[in-house]
């Protein structure tokens, strides 16, 4: 509970950029999200923001964030508890975890991984139970969180090989009833999906989506992103296919990428968690592959196996979210680790009641280390860039003008005009200039059309468009002329007469 307080003191309290941007928009309009289309984090985010009438919706999605990370930290606690029988050690841990940089970070914004850590430490929690104690229930359980996992984010796919040596090392304790039963489960759990082509069709047919007047063709962002309602959208959506996966298992497969991708992981592990906490976790490691081959095989392949994709899919922006599970990993074996270190201290030397409070101590310095290394995630999370920009466009265009954006600062643009309100009945297109050249001169005779973009000299693919850069820094918020359309706003007003 203190970390779910620091969370939402350190949460980000409005509009972001980029995919946080997308992610505080598309749950609170129940809309679609870019691929793979994250839908139980859209339907679960939907229901707490709405539900929780405290701050912005900015911040009430960053809290449900947080809220899933301090949950992954309670099953962390829980397994290093199992493992070790020493509760105060997995507090420890559970405090180490949280206090992580790349965790601490993605804990306080708007981040479908967080929720998939959960459900991902959820599966393992069950899973090693069921290793342990040959429980049934505990074998459905972990199946029905791995499909919620899959639900929120294919991430998850990476927990598969640990989980399933420890499924196949203890088989003879399964029957066909639960086999049925974790099939069904996981399955259940996997029919989220199905939110994606019914939302698709609502959207469409209710005219949901305001792009739709412009013209467009279902399909663009935020409302209905990709058109799913069409299956071949549909499958085109789940399975990533607009991004290159397949260079992120490609990973896998080149001996350079593999050694490059586990150099990048150790220094991420030795920034996040520090070299104390690092050396407890590679003594985890040996004691539990001494202990049982099996368990200690599997939380390898728990912290290892995602490693290579994350670094090697060269499309993605942030890797380091693709290692919250590898971080939960990690931290479990420094707990695992601490234990054994102080049960050989029990064993060899005096003081053994010293000890044992020692072990929880060191993780609390570590975790106390970390909080003094993390204090800028605060500042960084108060960042207005995106504010600022919204006000600037509010102010340089009249009511039902057309704003055109990349995607870096569409996602803050649908935030004004679908959640806050800021941008009024302004219209927000999210599509790549160079694609946009004819759609951006046809608007322009009717409408007064703002580009929001990284560069002065947009380029529009050849299409003769002028535009006026209204400002000096980026994003530049360039005005569209036209000779015949009607003008927008003069600069620093923040009205215009309406056309």
């Amino acid at each position: 509970m203190p970390a779910a307080l620091v969370y939402a003191l350190t949460a980000q309290r409005d509009v972001a950029f980029w995919d946080t941007g997308e992610m505080q928009t598309v749950p609170w309009i129940a809309g679609i999200a870019h691929p793979t289309g994250f839908p139980l984090f859209v339907m679960l985010g939907w229901g707490f923001s709405h539900a929780l009438p405290l701050g912005s919706v900015a911040w009430r999605l960053s809290f449900f964030s947080g809220l899933a990370v301090v949950g992954a930290a309670w099953l962390l606690f829980a397994v290093v508890r199992d493992e070790t029988s020493r509760p105060w050690l997995g507090c420890g841990a559970a405090i180490v975890f949280e206090t992580a940089h790349t965790v601490w970070a993605r804990a306080t914004r708007a981040e479908v991984h967080d929720l998939a850590l959960l459900f991902v430490a959820g599966s393992i929690f069950w899973m090693l139970r069921f290793y342990r104690r040959g429980s049934r229930p505990d074998f459905v359980r972990s199946v029905a969180s791995l499909g919620c996992a899959l639900a929120v984010h294919p991430v998850a796919l990476f927990v598969i090989p640990g989980l399933a040596v420890l499924g196949v090392a203890r088989r003879a304790g399964l029957d066909p009833k639960t086999l049925c039963l974790a099939l069904g489960s996981g399955t259940l759990a996997l029919a989220a999906y199905a939110y994606l082509p019914l939302r698709s069709l609502v959207v469409t047919r209710e005219r949901l989506d305001p792009t739709l007047a412009l013209g467009l063709p279902p399909g663009q962002p935020f409302w209905d992103y990709a058109h799913p309602a069409d299956p071949s959208r549909f499958w085109w959506l789940v399975r990533g296919a607009q991004f290159h996966t397949a260079d992120g298992f490609a990973g896998y497969a080149r001996p350079a990428a593999l050694a490059g991708a586990y150099g990048h992981a150790l220094a991420m592990l030795l920034g996040d968690l520090g070299a104390v906490a690092s050396v407890l976790a590679a003594v985890g490691a040996v004691a539990l592959l001494r202990q049982d081959r099996v368990r200690g095989a599997a939380w390898l392949l728990f912290a290892l196996v995602p490693v290579p994709f994350a670094f090697s899919y060269v499309q993605e922006a942030d890797p380091f979210r693709y290692l919250l599970g590898f971080d939960f990993a990690v931290t479990a074996l420094a707990g695992i680790g601490c234990a054994t270190l102080v049960s050989l201290a029990e064993r060899s030397l005096p003081w053994k009641t010293v000890w044992g409070v020692a072990g929880v101590w060191l993780l609390l310095v570590i975790g106390g280390w970390n909080i003094y290394r993390n204090l800028d995630i605060p500042t960084v999370n108060s960042d207005r860039h995106a504010r600022e920009m919204l006000t600037r466009v509010v102010a340089s265009s009249p009511p039902h003008a057309i704003v055109v954006a990349n995607w870096t600062y569409a996602t803050a643009l649908a935030y004004g005009a679908y959640v806050d309100g800021t941008l009024g009945p302004r219209h927000v297109v999210a599509a790549r200039l160079e694609d946009s050249g004819q759609n951006v001169r046809t608007w322009s005779q009717r409408y007064c059309v703002l580009v929001v973009t990284d560069s002065r000299t947009p380029d529009f693919a050849g299409a003769p468009i002028r535009t006026r850069a209204l400002n000096a820094m980026v994003p530049y918020v360039l005005q569209v002329e036209s000779d015949s359309g009607p003008r927008c706003a003069p600069r620093g007003t923040s009205r215009a007469t309406p056309h």
